[in-house]
């Protein structure tokens, strides 16, 4: 009788299906609320001072130079030097207010210059804090670790404990997502996002996060923990808003090697396959059925058989 190779055969096959169950499993998704945080640059204080020299004679020349860094802060902290206030001449500028003399040149007259010091407020511009800084007046770079910036110019300083006491993400709002084994999808956005190698050193004490993951484009996805009282769809970002001082410097951007449409090819991709394992859900379930109904088959004509056995 053949009998029994069929339930062998019947067993494999469940078998198979079986294995192909536990790894769709393991492809399977998780629905999770998360916040979605892009990086965002910050601005710090920071303050500039020059030496203005005019000297009149025969022409009227001004040179533009660089004080020391001690004399810069000193006419920040004290608005005066020598005993002298400085004079306010705009909202986020001061100036000493030292006289032009004017000379002619007459036999025996010693030409003298007339310096003065000029005092602005304003604040600098940082993608990371580990780059390099321009002043919009030159061409020089600093590095922003160092603090100062000092040129032909002007000197700028900054206090570079500001740049770790900020965090440098936005919140971009709060979503719904499925989360896999490599990467995340949000439908609202219509993108997914990939978790990145560095996830796991990925450090944030400044941002408060709850369970945050950095993603390849530089985006955190952090993860709610807890049920939010007020669920915020949108966030503004105040730190994005107009500087009231100059803005003074800027920290070079590095170049972005991400390609934004593969966020929106692999939400795609995504999507379809969601879709493939939610009908392949159903075959398995149909085809478990018609293997069941095999069993019953395959076990009556055993009965059936048996009897005419029997009989005979």
């Amino acid at each position: 009788m053949k009998i029994p190779e069929t339930e062998q055969n019947t067993e494999e096959f469940q078998e198979l299906i079986a294995m192909r169950t536990r790894s769709n499993t393991k492809r399977q998704s998780r629905s999770k609320e998360v916040n979605v945080y892009t990086r965002s640059p910050i601005t710090v204080p920071a303050i500039k001072c020059n030496n203005i020299t005019r000297t009149v004679l025969m022409s009227d020349q001004t040179t533009t130079s660089a004080p020391s860094s001690e004399t810069c802060r000193d006419l920040y902290d004290q608005k005066q030097i020598n005993g002298s206030k400085l004079a306010q001449i705009f909202h986020n500028k001061w100036t000493t207010t030292n006289q032009v003399h004017y000379y002619y040149g007459w036999l025996g007259v010693r030409c003298q210059s007339t310096t003065n010091l000029v005092l602005t407020e304003g604040e600098i511009f940082l993608y990371d804090g580990n780059g390099s800084v321009s002043d919009f007046e030159t061409t020089e770079n600093c590095i922003t670790q160092d603090g100062k910036c000092i040129t032909n110019n002007n000197i700028v300083l900054w206090d570079i404990q500001q740049i770790t006491k900020k965090c440098r993400y936005r919140k971009v709002g709060n979503f719904d997502a499925q989360l896999y084994e490599n990467h995340v999808i949000i439908d609202e956005l219509q993108t997914s996002f990939v978790f990145s190698k560095d996830s796991k050193t990925f450090r944030s004490g400044n941002c408060n996060f709850s369970n945050p993951n950095l993603m390849d484009d530089d985006t955190v996805i952090d993860i709610v923990t807890r049920i939010a009282n007020n669920r915020n769809r949108r966030n503004t970002n105040l730190a994005l808003a107009l500087p009231r001082g100059k803005l003074m410097m800027m920290e070079t951007q590095r170049g972005d090697d991400s390609d934004p449409e593969n966020t929106k090819f692999q939400y795609l991709f995504d999507s379809l396959q969601q879709e493939f394992q939610q009908q392949l859900k159903l075959v398995e379930q149909r085809t478990c059925e018609n293997r069941n109904n095999l069993l019953l088959l395959i076990e009556w004509l055993s009965l059936i058989i048996n009897r005419m056995v029997i009989a005979g």
